[in-house]
């Protein structure tokens, strides 16, 4: 082996640790859940990369299987992608596209294949921006779909439109785990055809986090937070009265256990209303309010007396483990 292919040999074994770690940090906790295979397409420095594993144990956070590169220079075409994916209907499968640019003839081929093979558990796009046209013609694929536990359509330019086509295809769906719909369009319409999709669910992730979802967009959310576990609102347009329905709602809920508002006009009515909830709920483990601002205007409350309410609320008994603002962790239990 000269100088020249042991450089080579060596550097797609770099380039494999590289992606490998890049899809353990993004993915790695959420292909778990009854899938038999699953097929990634992951783009970096203009190379798809492909991985397909059949698998025989429980997915542990690392990628393990086979990588073919299947296009160092140009990127190969979604639809030509999708001919390869196999043709097994008694499989269940999951997909993730990552940074992928899908055009009209991609996406089409795409929805053929959910709706050839309606067993996808998990199936993630990310980045791809496909915009409210590429996520109708998703959803439609994905109607007749009953065993989804895992849909994740961040950062794709998905307006209200899309989301309400979202919705109605997930309406039949009762087993799903997790919606992740972090750094989009979404508006109080988009919001209202979601929580009425997800009524009926329990024990449900759902990222809306990065978005423009408003104080009557939270009135609509109001209404599920007893179904929801994990609920992302962070940078988002609600201000501090959205922020006092939260808490009230709160102070009774029994099944949310982390919640991110980070970035949000908190001030000093909704950082009372927040610590009165801290203080009576018993569920909540984690509240990540960021870089919110918590300065009313006569500056009478700031982080300086967050930090003596943290106190009070750790000596109510709470369950609460992880208290976040402004950079500084104000309550960790788990040291």
């Amino acid at each position: 082996m000269n100088y020249e292919q042991k450089y080579l040999k060596y550097k797609k074994k770099y380039l494999q640790l590289q992606l490998q770690l890049q899809l353990q940090k993004q993915y790695g906790g959420d292909i778990k859940y009854n899938t038999d295979y699953y097929i990634i397409f992951y783009t970096a420095n203009n190379v798809t990369h492909k991985i397909l594993e059949k698998r025989k144990y429980r997915y542990n956070y690392g990628v393990q299987g086979e990588e073919v590169i299947l296009k160092s220079k140009d990127l190969e075409p979604i639809s030509d992608l999708v001919n390869k994916l196999p043709q097994n209907t008694g499989t269940n499968y999951s997909l993730i596209f990552n940074n992928i640019r899908f055009d009209k003839k991609s996406i089409n081929s795409f929805a053929e294949y959910l709706l050839k093979y309606p067993n996808c558990t998990s199936l993630i796009v990310t980045d791809c921006i496909i915009g409210d046209n590429g996520v109708i013609t998703i959803a439609n694929a994905l109607k007749n779909n009953t065993i989804l536990t895992i849909l994740k359509l961040n950062s794709n330019n998905i307006g209200d439109i899309g989301v309400i086509a979202i919705a109605d295809a997930l309406k039949n769906n009762t087993i799903l785990t997790t919606l992740n719909l972090n750094s989009n369009n979404i508006g109080d319409n988009g919001v209202n055809a979601i929580a009425d999709a997800l009524k009926n669910k329990k024990e449900l992730v759902l990222g809306l986090g990065y978005n423009k979802i408003t104080n009557i967009g939270i009135k609509y959310i109001g209404t599920i937070i007893d179904n929801l576990k994990i609920l992302y609102l962070n940078h988002n347009k609600f201000n501090r009265k959205g922020v006092i329905m939260i808490a009230k709602i709160l102070q009774n809920n029994a099944s949310l256990e982390r919640l991110y508002l980070g970035t949000c006009d908190i001030g000093l009515e909704g950082s009372g209303a927040i610590i009165e909830a801290l203080i009576k709920n018993k569920t909540l483990k984690i509240l990540n309010l960021g870089n919110s601002n918590v300065i009313d205007k006569m500056k009478l409350f700031n982080q300086s007396a967050w930090k003596t309410q943290a106190d009070a609320i750790v000596e109510a008994g709470t369950n609460l483990e992880l208290l976040f603002l402004g950079g500084k962790t104000l309550i960790n239990k788990l040291l």
